[in-house]
Order: C-alpha cells, then sequence, then structure tokens
C-alpha cells in the first residue's frame, strides 16, 4: 500500500472512531451541545446528549464553536435546557415551563391574544382574560378571568382554572361579575 493510502486509511479510521457525539451519549457539560439542523439541537442533559427541538423563530444556530436552539415555542413533552425557562406552545393557547429537562403546562392563554412573545426579550406573554374551568393556571400570570360566555368568573386555585357563576343579570367583566 503506498503512503497516500494509508494516510487515507489512517484518516477515514479517525475520523470514523472520533466522530460527533449522538443522542444517547454521555456527556459531561450539561446545557450545551451543537446543531444537529436549523430546528434541532443535540444537547447534554442530565449526562446524556438527548435532541431538543427548536421550534421557536429563530431555530438552531452555531457561531464561534457555540450552539443557541430558540425554545421560545416548545410543547408538553418536549425536552428543553434549564436556560429555556418559559415558552409558548405551537398553537399559541398555552405557555409552558421547563422544568427538568422536560416542557411542562404553566398556563392556557385563551385570551384573544393568546401567547405571545415580547419583542427582542423573547419573554412568552399570555392572555389570561379567557379561561376554561379545569385547564392549567399559573396565579403570576393572572389570577382572574372570565369563561368565554362571559357567565361565570375565573379564578386560579391551586394552578387549575375554577368557575363561579355570576348571579342572574350580571356578565363577566375583567376577572369581576358586574
Amino acid at each position: 500500500m503506498n503512503r497516500s493510502a494509508m494516510v487515507l486509511v489512517l484518516g477515514l479510521f479517525v475520523l470514523v472512531a472520533c466522530g460527533s457525539p449522538k443522542a444517547g451519549d454521555a456527556c459531561t457539560t450539561d446545557n450545551t451541545g451543537t446543531c444537529q439542523s436549523t430546528t434541532a439541537q443535540l444537547a447534554c442533559l442530565n449526562g446524556t446528549y438527548q435532541v431538543v427541538a427548536c421550534k421557536g423563530p429563530g431555530g438552531c444556530n452555531s457561531n464561534a464553536g457555540t450552539s443557541t436552539c430558540d425554545e421560545t415555542t416548545a410543547d408538553v413533552g418536549d425536552l428543553c435546557t434549564a436556560a429555556s425557562g418559559f415558552a409558548c406552545a405551537s398553537s399559541k393557547k398555552a405557555v409552558n415551563r421547563c422544568t427538568n429537562g422536560k416542557i411542562v403546562a404553566d398556563s392556557s392563554c385563551d385570551g384573544p391574544s393568546g401567547c405571545t412573545l415580547s419583542a427582542g426579550t423573547g419573554t412568552a406573554t399570555c392572555d389570561t382574560s379567557v379561561a376554561a374551568m379545569g385547564e392549567p393556571c399559573d396565579p403570576s400570570i393572572g389570577a382572574a378571568s372570565c369563561n368565554a360566555a362571559g357567565t361565570s368568573s375565573m379564578a386560579c386555585d391551586a394552578n387549575v382554572w375554577t368557575a363561579t357563576a355570576c348571579a342572574s343579570g350580571t356578565t363577566c367583566t375583567a376577572g369581576t361579575c358586574q
């Protein structure tokens, strides 16, 4: 075998042996990763590389050896990094949060504006002016609301919307029967 062929074979062996990490591989630095595509990041979560969906408008971007994953849009059950905090659901009808590496429901956003992202900061804002009994809620986002028909005031009690019917001849406005 000539020297060029041997170098090529050795180079291919090193490339295969030292390949990029893949989902399921062990890792040491949580919440770091690399972009797999424009919509997915291979992130280190709890010591294992896992695929995190980058559903936000910024997708996944690599720059100077680091990658960023826009997790401002995420759905219940999606994997997430600790840095993501709150996110709008794809439907824009809920705000979700990252807890222990998974997206969980935080509050329904049934008001006309739904869940929106603040320009520049990526902060999720939830319109809770309309709520449905039994849906999840976060009292720090909205503690009083009305049902869609305007016949009941809604209160966030133990992280679930509960209803109190308005008296005959009154309607609910801004969370209060009047």
